[in-house]
């Protein structure tokens, strides 16, 4: 090694590279039987006997309700279509269990030996460690104390981002573990057994939640609460909040305000058409329009087709609008030409 601090310096940083890159060269190539040692698989072997009893266990009790499911008496088991669909289906499932390890196995070696064609191919067959060329170690010798000041900042920089790489690599590929929670990503560098770095990056977007049940499922996961302890926060059943994140039924205007508290998110993501107009509120909406119609609560009320009486108690906020009403409003508004979502918008940007 070279007497000058410079050079000393820089083979320093690229003796880490090439550790590091040989530690990824290694992960990627090595097999399931000495990751880590082995450890995994030995786990992974002890306790595979007994995930294969399990295997069996359910695999007879699931044939026995596929034959009564199938066949509705005896008689119609001895019929031969019957009997070999049942045999095919039990014979592929036992062989399933019986030969799952080996099958993984397998296809663990086929993919491997397919990336390992592409890499030998591509000229990447082993690891090659960059090293430090002749030239510029003796261009560095050669220059005089003043010369080589400049020399001594761009090191460290470089040093610097050499190791700053060469970590974030091993990071991304070594210890590469992300937690259930869709709150965080963890990453973790392992060292003999041990935890000796634990990164934790938060990241929050709903982005790509385009419907209100998107949306509700998002936030909830996010904050790491179960169905039946939001639905509990609430005052609904789990089913329900299921159904509202599967889009399966609109949610409630009430649900949707007292949802939007509790997980402290926007709640005008979790209305539709029917529900954003009664947040609006329904009562202005109403008597906006009908004002800017000129028309009188008789006229209106003969308008969508409903009494007098009900429409006054719209306006009074005594009754509010059923998703059958709200269709015939539309549809009587409609006739004159007036689109709701004009106010719907005009009040989303106040």
């Amino acid at each position: 090694m070279s007497d000058n601090w410079v050079v000393q310096n820089l083979e320093n940083a690229l003796e880490v590279w090439n550790d590091k890159l040989s530690e990824i060269w290694q992960l990627i190539t090595q097999s399931p039987q000495t990751f880590k040692g082995g450890s995994i698989w030995s786990i992974i072997c002890s306790i595979h006997g007994a995930l294969q009893a399990i295997g069996y266990a359910l695999l007879v009790l699931f044939f026995v309700v596929g034959v009564v499911k199938t066949c509705g008496s005896f008689a119609e088991l001895k019929k031969p279509e019957h009997a070999v669909k049942l045999f095919v289906r039990f014979a592929i499932a036992k062989g399933l269990i019986t030969y799952g390890m080996e099958l993984m196995m397998a296809i663990l070696e086929i993919i491997q030996g397919v990336v390992s064609t592409i890499m030998n191919s591509a000229g990447f067959g082993s690891p090659q460690a960059t090293v430090l060329p002749q030239e510029i170690i003796t261009a560095v010798e050669d220059c005089g104390f003043f010369e080589s000041i400049p020399l001594w900042a761009v090191t460290l920089i470089g040093g610097l981002f050499i190791w700053v790489l060469s970590f974030v690599m091993i990071l991304s590929v070594y210890g590469r573990f992300t937690d259930s929670n869709l709150n965080h990503t963890g990453i973790y560098l392992y060292s003999k057994g041990k935890i000796m770095i634990h990164l934790t990056f938060d990241y929050k977007t709903d982005e790509k939640c385009t419907t209100p049940g998107q949306y509700l499922k998002y936030h909830r996961t996010f904050q790491g609460l179960s169905t039946r302890e939001l639905a509990e926060k609430v005052g609904i059943v789990p089913a329900t909040l299921v159904l509202y994140e599967n889009d399966r039924h609109p949610i409630k205007y009430k649900t949707a305000v007292a949802l939007a508290n509790a997980l402290g998110i926007d709640r005008n993501r979790l209305l539709d058409e029917y529900t954003a107009f009664v947040d609006y509120p329904y009562s202005s909406l109403l008597k906006k329009v009908r004002q800017d119609l000129s028309l009188t609560q008789i006229q209106m009320a003969e308008l969508i087709g409903i009494g007098q009486t009900s429409y006054s108690g719209w306006e009074r906020e005594i009754r509010v609008p059923r998703r059958k009403e709200y269709d015939k409003i539309l549809a009587a508004l409609e006739k004159l030409r007036v689109n709701v979502d004009t106010y719907l918008c005009q009040s989303a940007s106040i």
